[in-house]
Parts: structure tokens; sequence; C-alpha cells
């Protein structure tokens, strides 16, 4: 998942608590952004993965598109967000960095170049 982490984000992230910002359908969905074998895993296959990562102790937040679904992942540190019919994703993890006071405490996870480079500005 290391290939959408914004440069500016890649220093310290081991060494503290992170708000893991995902643009879930890119990274679901987007050749190249999971290993070919996690083809299908959906969002809890998603959030499995990331409980075996080096990410298991951050929060995580899965920013989709959309209206919301009775099957979204949900807990003490799991949010599923969906941005309804008036805006994207893509907008709502952008504007969601732009507001954070401590934006170095944000990891967003995309391959998406114009989220990359919001958040890179941060």
């Amino acid at each position: 998942m290391s290939q959408g982490i914004a440069e500016s984000q890649r220093g310290d992230i081991l060494s503290k608590i992170m708000d893991l910002l995902i643009d879930t359908w890119n990274v679901l969905h987007q050749t190249g952004v999971l290993p070919p074998d996690s083809a299908g895993i959906g969002t809890f296959g998603l959030c499995k993965m990331i409980e075996n990562s080096r990410w298991s102790r951050d929060r995580v937040m899965l920013i989709c598109d959309g209206t919301p679904s009775d099957n979204a992942p949900s807990g003490t540190r799991y949010q599923t967000v969906f941005t309804g019919g008036t805006r994207t994703a893509d907008e709502e993890i952008m504007e969601r960095v732009c507001q954070c006071t401590a934006p170095r405490s944000i990891l967003g996870v995309t391959s998406d170049r114009e989220i990359i480079k919001a958040i890179g500005k941060r």
C-alpha cells in the first residue's frame, strides 16, 4: 500500500499513531495498489489486511463514494465515511487533510495523483 503514500509523509510514520485516510475505491479497484492476490477482498478484507500490517495500531477511516452500506466496517479504530451524491471521496479526503491541525498525523492511502499532491502541500 505504500505506493500511494505522499513523499512528505514517509518520514516518521512508524513511530506514532496515525490516522489513515483510505481512498477505498481507489485502493480496492485500481490495478497496482494492492497485490494481485488481494483482488476482490472488499472493505472487510482491506481492514483485515491492515490489522496484519505495521499500521495495525492506527485509526482507519475508509472514505467511500456514494451512500451507506449495511455492510460497512466500523468500530473503535475503524470508521467508514460515505460521501453521498454531492461530493466525491477525493474531495472528502482533501478537505479533511486541509482542515487537520496536525497534518503529519494523517497518512493518505491512494494512488490518485490529485490527492497525493494535495496531501504533499500540507
